[in-house]
Order: C-alpha cells, then structure tokens, then sequence
C-alpha cells in the first residue's frame, strides 16, 4: 500500500482551478478568491500570496480489499485535472 499523499489547496489571484462560489455550512465562510492551486507531494508550501490553504492528506485504504483498490486506482483521476 502505497504512503499517504500530502494534498495542499491554495486560494488567491493565481492557479489552475476557477473558483465560481464559496458557501459556507457550518461557521464563517471561506475568503473570496479567484483561483485555486493544487500541490500534491513533497510540494507542500503555501503559496506567500493564498487567501486560505486547505491542507489534508489522501485517505487510508485500510478497510478496502486488494480488488477494491485496484478498481479506484484504475477509474481515479489526479487532482489536477484540467
């Protein structure tokens, strides 16, 4: 099983995603921006210029079979799809 994949979403003037809305559920909002960068791996710096950053990691595969994990693995797209 391949390690957790460190995932950072950066918001701010700059970035390969249009963000079209912001809505909040639960508490305040996030800070309008424009942009939304994507970093995976080593890559794990905020940009000095983001808005907000959203950090996570990719889940645990841990109650999935080794068939169930082949399956996603084959249908999952990266995240930084155009």
């Amino acid at each position: 099983m391949a390690p957790p994949l460190l995932v950072i979403f950066a918001a701010g003037a700059t970035g390969s995603w249009s963000i079209d809305r912001i809505d909040a559920v639960v508490g305040e909002s996030l800070a309008p921006a424009a942009r939304l960068s994507v970093s995976e791996g080593a890559a794990f710096d905020t940009a000095p210029h983001s808005v907000w950053a959203l950090r996570g990691s990719t889940g645990n595969t841990r109650y999935t079979t080794g068939a169930e994990v082949q399956s996603l693995s084959a249908k999952q797209e990266g995240l930084a799809r155009p």
